[in-house]
């Protein structure tokens, strides 16, 4: 090698390795693939010796770094963050180390709870790519299957089949404004026996809460037992504070009554109404248009058998449903605090075929109006936003089993337009004290209970 330091020449590949601080294979890739700078004595013959110069080599790493493999990176970060560590001190390391306990998981792929499955008497949480994130075993060999909690997951959605909408009985929200998605999953067995559970997990599959429905309860001199089903539930934020409070509809098994209860992000009860008689749908709307959500449930009232409409303030939900016999009323309990109390008219049709009516099926059409359809008879009421009556629709199915009854004998009414006026002057609205035949609120004055 020449004396002269910038004019130094390698003369083989190991002299040239050495000064790159490479072993001889990686030098002759770079030579290869990026051209570092190496000659041959006889440059016709790929193994002539070789040899270089230091000038050149280091204007050539100068200009073009070769490219570290994933060990060498992570080798030169490990030892950049040591000594960024050893300078900024301890406090900074705890700092770290909680940035890094936060972030780390999201890196590795989604941890928000998305999706389930259910297996035996066990819920499994899936996170949006179908992973596994946590499960939760219920003890519960009799739990529904997937199919039924897929049915109704996360929102209301109509069963075609039973032509009715059935509400959730698995929610994933962010109920409580953390930025987490917490699991809210009630208890469904096959045999309705050993459930009425709603409970709350955290993202992670921790139990923030859990909700029992139903308790024993005295209507008359009947006793009714504490088994309850959750016929499901649905989450709103009543008072835009960015948590969502949580409506629950329960009904006692195998008989009634109905509890409704509406309780707070953090599981607290702040309200319940007791009903004699199945409520099997709700929805959200602003009817009166004053910027204050209401709640309305639909189904029967087992006193009347008659079909019925219930409107709330969703934020004052208390008291018992209007009855007239002691067979259907808790003595415990007070009145409601219903905006509305509707009821609605059997049919000659309904009364044959069936002891008792319900409101099957309930929409918010875009007008503001109200459409509901009955289960037995399958009419349709449309109510406006002030729930008077606008019209009243035979509905096909109707139309065709009328005529069969009348064809068999079983009933004589014609379906004009005296038919249907009959059924539209049938509607009832309880006014506090009475049953009236125009939209009247019910006057109830109490105050939403905290």
């Amino acid at each position: 090698m020449e004396n002269n330091e910038n004019q130094r020449r390698f003369t083989s590949w190991k002299e040239i390795a050495q000064y790159l601080g490479r072993d001889i294979r990686t030098c002759q890739r770079w030579e290869e693939k990026f051209g570092l700078p190496v000659y041959r004595v006889d440059p016709e013959s790929p193994k002539s010796r070789v040899y270089a110069f230091k000038d050149e080599l280091d204007e050539w790493l100068h200009q073009r770094k070769p490219p570290r493999t994933p060990i060498a990176n992570a080798f030169l970060w490990l030892q950049t963050f040591k000594k960024r560590l050893l300078y900024l001190g301890l406090p900074a390391l705890a700092g770290i180390i909680v940035i890094l306990a936060l972030f780390i998981p999201r890196l590795l792929g989604p941890s928000d709870p998305a999706d389930f499955r259910i297996e035996g008497s066990k819920l499994v949480v899936l996170n949006a790519k179908g992973k596994e994130l946590w499960h939760y075993e219920t003890g519960l060999q009799n739990l529904v299957g997937e199919t039924k909690y897929r049915e109704s997951f996360q929102f209301r959605r109509l069963k075609e089949s039973a032509d009715r909408y059935l509400m959730p009985t698995l929610i994933m929200k962010d109920i409580n404004a953390d930025r987490r998605i917490e699991v809210l999953f009630s208890t469904q067995t096959e045999d309705e026996m050993g459930e009425g559970e709603l409970i709350c997990f955290n993202d992670r599959g921790a139990e923030l809460w859990r909700f029992k429905a139903g308790r024993e309860m005295k209507f008359g001199s009947t006793v009714y037992s504490p088994d309850y089903r959750i016929c499901g539930f649905d989450t709103y934020d009543v008072d835009n504070d960015g948590q969502l409070e949580i409506f629950i509809s329960s009904l006692q098994i195998p008989h009634w009554p109905t509890q409704l209860v509406s309780l707070s992000s953090q599981g607290r009860m702040l309200g319940e109404y007791w009903h004699s008689g199945y409520l099997n749908d709700f929805v959200f709307a602003d009817l009166d248009k004053d910027g204050q959500t209401e709640i309305i449930f639909a189904g029967l009232n087992n006193e009347y058998r008659k079909a019925c409409l219930i409107v709330f303030d969703a934020g004052n939900l208390n008291g018992s449903s209007p009855q007239t016999e002691s067979e259907f009323r808790c003595p415990e309990l007070g009145p409601g605090s219903e905006k509305y109390y509707i009821l609605f008219p059997r049919t000659d049709f309904d009364m044959i075929a069936n002891p008792v009516e319900a409101v099957e099926r309930m929409n918010i059409l875009q007008n503001g109006y109200l459409s509901l359809s009955t289960s037995v008879s399958k009419i349709i009421y449309i109510l406006n936003s002030g729930l008077a009556v606008e019209s009243v629709i035979f509905s096909h199915g109707f139309i065709q089993l009328h005529s069969e009854a009348v064809r068999e004998g079983k009933i004589k009414s014609t379906l004009d337009e005296k038919y249907r006026e009959n059924l539209k002057k049938g509607v009832v609205y309880f006014d506090g004290q009475k049953w009236v035949n125009w939209p009247t609120p019910t006057g109830f004055l109490g105050e939403t209970k905290n």
